[in-house]
């Protein structure tokens, strides 16, 4: 990565793209998240000739940002934008650093749980968001090329699957853990293989899955809908989250808007739709063409999303109805969906935040909820071993 380009560093550019992404929240409490101090991001905010801020800065901002991403940051200031291998090769670095040179500290932990924390706490260096699972060893993790290295003098192992995001990038490093559990619960603890190639997909670099984030848009969603693949099967599939279920434009709307105007008017365009709704016009007329911020959605859901999005600094989305499944199997909601759609504890925070919005918007249900949605099947690249020819 390239070093601070006074030269190329728009200032201009940088303020208003952090004044988007600080959203309606103050810099105080923008400060807080992220842990620089109020007057640097006043100074940055509002200081003419300021100097150009560094990569952790810029990395540290994007983590606590929903609208805008690390790479406009970056270009923003001048900078090129880390390939993500790169960024993979950090991590993988970061978690054999932690088995090598911790190993004083973890030969015996208390359980399984407490060794994850503890990487957990190690890892918050990266400024990434982290999340850990664990799990045994299959045959389908044998059969899908997933190996293990077993160190001398182990006698159990764990898969450690750590998920994170960076820019437009979601991605998931797995390896395993290898230890001895003593007879009162306890693990002493071998060591990794993190060091090593374990998976045999040209999907992975090195040990880490990833994909990336795509954005549907209205056009991409029209043109796979007319067109699709002549051989395509449509299955069904099911996202996980935490939000709510939708069924219409919700009662509270009007006063759910009003309420949480300060948030949403922080465009001249978007103080235009608010008046027109305050002076009474339909909600669904006026936000007919209202996109979200990540231009996945539009009408008046998009602005609940956008709304709470920009209020608490995660990725909530509006699913609308997917009109591939049966009537009676389609629904919508809003929610932040799982990483791998895997359910997990939801925090006291945000549970609180949700059931706000709920009970302003005058919605029931709220918490983890089910989208049902619906996959296509490339059936063209599914091959035959009698047919099979490699060009």
């Amino acid at each position: 990565m390239s070093k601070n380009d006074v030269s190329g560093f728009h200032e201009k550019e940088f303020k208003e793209l952090l004044r988007k992404g600080i959203g309606s929240r103050t810099q105080q409490e923008f400060a807080t998240k992220t842990g620089i101090a109020p007057a640097t991001i006043s100074r940055m905010l509002n200081d003419n000739g300021i100097p150009c801020p560094r990569i952790k800065t810029l990395e540290t901002f994007a983590a606590n940002m929903v609208n805008v991403s690390l790479s406009e940051l970056l270009t923003a200031c001048g900078y090129q934008a880390p390939d993500i291998k790169d960024i993979v090769i950090k991590i993988e670095s970061n978690i054999d650093d932690f088995f090598q040179f911790k190993s004083g500290e973890l030969d015996i932990s208390g359980n399984i749980e407490e060794l994850k924390n503890k990487l957990l706490k190690f890892l918050d260096k990266d400024e990434l968001k982290f999340t850990i699972k664990d799990r045994k060893y299959t045959e389908a993790d044998q059969t899908a090329g997933f190996q293990q290295v077993w160190p001398s003098g182990a006698e159990n192992s764990k898969i450690f699957e750590l998920t994170w995001e960076y820019d437009h990038y979601v991605c998931k490093t797995s390896f395993s853990v290898y230890y001895i559990e003593t007879m009162k619960g306890n693990i002493i603890l071998i060591g990794s293989d993190i060091a090593y190639i374990l998976h045999d997909s040209d999907e992975y670099v090195q040990n880490t899955l990833v994909k990336e984030k795509k954005k549907c848009t209205q056009e991409a969603r029209l043109l796979h809908a007319i067109f699709g693949t002549e051989n395509d099967k449509t299955l069904p599939e099911t996202y996980a989250g935490y939000g709510f279920y939708l069924d219409g434009i919700p009662d509270g709307f009007v006063d759910f808007l009003n309420k949480h105007a300060d948030t949403f008017c922080y465009t001249k365009e978007n103080m235009k739709l608010y008046c027109r709704v305050m002076n009474g016009e339909p909600a669904e007329e006026v936000f007919a063409e209202y996109w979200d911020c990540n231009e996945s959605c539009m009408g008046v859901c998009a602005v609940i999303s956008d709304i709470m999005s920009l209020e608490t600094g995660k990725g909530y989305l509006y699913y609308e109805p997917d009109e591939k499944l049966p009537k009676e199997a389609q629904n919508s909601c809003i929610m932040e969906r799982f990483p791998y759609d895997i359910v997990d504890r939801i925090e006291k925070e945000q549970l609180k935040y949700i059931y706000q919005c709920a009970r302003e918007l005058k919605i029931q249900k709220f918490g983890v909820v089910y989208y049902h949605t619906t996959i296509q099947e490339e059936t063209e690249q599914l091959y035959n071993l009698d047919s099979f020819y490699l060009c």
